[in-house]
């Protein structure tokens, strides 16, 4: 059979890399050596069930499921090493009988090789010397593992991955990295050495461009020349995510490396930083796809964090290259649950009350957008009423806070409730918020009492329409032109329904109610303005010259 290169500790892209790179069908097994990284102060730190990135069956079930989403189902995984050396021989033994039967009851993993040392006295080995010159000594992990392998002597996969070892529980929402892909080609939620680019991007409108100058750190071996780090956002303890996205580096040759850390917080203090284990950086990705390399990672926060952050950062050797940068683009923290499916919509809550508006003011209220899937979002958001507006119109890939405000000084309500939608669009459904709020006013003005003046026609004579004018202190419900001939023969009537406090006008066109034109002459009229039972009438004369 042919395998892969090792996969060591937290280098899981490796694998994904391999697919994208056109290599899938070309290997039989992932070749994976498990370790963690030994804690010596601590030994119970390096228990392989305990919470964290070294968890061995959310590894083995990660390695799974980058399978997976590269469309490769049951595909095998040899264990080509594992081991433990500083945790002494009765953690040593149950910790390696937990990994056997983490391996055996994955239903995936089709051998495994126990690390035999690299020296007769490597405390890591089943069979060593020990301090006391015993030649090739048997461990309490020897016998341990021969009993296991006595109660198991053949794995089937089908029986004994029937019923697998959990893995550590995902985050319940995708976290939101701000301005994930600088689509509105904004520095907000980023700092560090870098500008915006939108002539090169891995997708949309834009990304970050981090070009290498003036040193921000030196050291023996390298010098850091550009730094990218992502502002504080919110993630949940005790909780699974995945870190996607893309990086282009480009460099005259390859002694040059960006560098990709994961900051945990607890408020602003730090709890843990740095890369993942294993994990020493990107090179140049001119052999990639369009030169873009996908980044790809495991992390569970720890039992105190409340918030993540991410650093990159542009490291030159010594020995150069004079120039280094790199690109990235299209940043994701999204919950971690194996499910090979799209992305997920949600909506919380679906109602949202405003609450009192006053007459000509404004209130804010807001909802949650989340995403549970594995593939970023798309949409739009809309409401259904010109007083009710958001604040960002587009479905942002792992959701978002939206603020939505009541705008009373557009609605210019004074009683009642009242209430709107919102509709969050996506390509994966369609959810919607209502929102409502109650209107009052303190300072409800005197209306003017009911008044009609400056009533009148112009011009006189008029050869093609007339004008009828009059100016009302109030809204009103109608206004009527009735014209009369010389004979007090009424000819045409003119209804308005409605009208607004202020100037109106009213034209005729010259034409009776049959439609003809009239002829030349003299011409009475009355204009009649109705608001309830108040009326007002003017009559008045004009003349036509033809």
């Amino acid at each position: 059979k042919v395998g892969i290169t090792s996969i060591w500790g937290g280098a899981f892209h490796h694998l994904d890399e391999l697919y994208r790179l056109g290599a899938g069908g070309k290997f039989d097994y992932t070749n994976w050596h498990y370790y963690v990284d030994e804690d010596q102060a601590v030994p119970t730190n390096n228990d392989p069930y305990r919470a964290g990135d070294d968890h061995v069956v959310t590894q083995l079930r990660y390695l799974q499921y980058l399978s997976e989403v590269n469309g490769v189902y049951n595909f095998p995984i040899w264990v080509t090493e594992f081991g433990y050396r500083y945790c002494g021989e009765n953690l040593k033994a149950q910790y390696t009988v937990k990994c056997l039967e983490a391996f055996r009851r994955s239903g995936i993993v089709e051998r495994h090789f126990y690390y035999d040392g690299n020296s007769t006295n490597d405390t890591i080995s089943l069979i060593y010397n020990n301090p006391q010159g015993v030649i090739l000594a048997r461990t309490t992990a020897y016998w341990q593992f021969a009993a296991h392998a006595s109660s198991c002597p053949a794995w089937n996969s089908a029986v004994d991955g029937a019923n697998p070892l959990p893995p550590l529980p995902a985050a319940r929402y995708n976290a939101r990295v701000g301005n994930p892909g600088f689509e509105e080609q904004s520095r907000e939620g980023w700092y560090g050495t870098y500008v915006i680019c939108t002539s090169t991007k891995y997708s949309g409108n834009a990304c970050a461009h981090v070009i290498g100058g003036q040193p921000i750190e030196v050291r023996p071996e390298s010098v850091r020349t550009g730094q990218l780090e992502s502002e504080r956002f919110p993630v949940e303890a005790n909780r699974l995510y995945e870190i996607t996205g893309w990086l282009k580096v480009a460099a005259s040759t390859d002694n040059v490396r960006v560098s990709f850390d994961i900051n945990y917080w607890n408020g602003v203090n730090y709890l843990k930083w740095g890369g993942p284990y294993n994990y020493y950086g990107l090179t140049v990705t001119d052999k990639y796809p369009g030169g873009w390399r996908r980044l790809r990672q495991l992390a569970y926060a720890p039992s105190s964090a409340t918030a993540m952050s991410l650093a990159f950062n542009l490291h030159q050797s010594t020995m150069g290259p004079t120039s280094a940068q790199f690109w990235m683009d299209d940043i994701a923290v999204r919950a971690l649950d194996f499910a090979v499916t799209g992305s997920t919509l949600a909506v919380t809550p679906t109602a949202v009350d405003a609450g009192s508006v006053e007459y000509g003011t404004a209130r804010t209220v807001s909802f949650e957008i989340y995403n549970t899937g594995p593939t970023p979002l798309a949409g739009t958001i809309s409401t259904n009423r010109p007083w009710l507006r958001v604040d960002r119109s587009s479905v942002q890939p792992d959701g978002q806070t939206v603020r939505v405000t009541v705008d009373n000084s557009i609605a210019l309500l004074s009683s009642g409730t009242h209430s709107g939608t919102v509709t969050v669009q996506t390509g994966v459904g369609m959810r919607t918020v209502g929102v409502s709020f109650t209107a009052f006013r303190t300072d409800v003005p005197q209306e003017p009492a009911f008044a009609v003046t400056d009533a009148g026609v112009y011009p006189i004579p008029f050869k093609q329409s007339a004008t009828f004018a009059y100016t009302c202190t109030v809204p009103h419900d109608s206004a009527v032109i009735k014209v009369y001939d010389m004979m007090h023969r009424m000819i045409k009537t003119i209804t308005v329904n409605g009208g607004p406090a202020g100037r109106n006008t009213i034209v005729w066109t010259g034409t009776n109610d049959a439609g003809e034109q009239v002829a030349s002459g003299v011409y009475w009229y009355t204009l009649e303005v109705k608001r309830g039972s108040d009326r007002f009438t003017h009559r008045g004369k004009t003349a036509r010259a033809r």
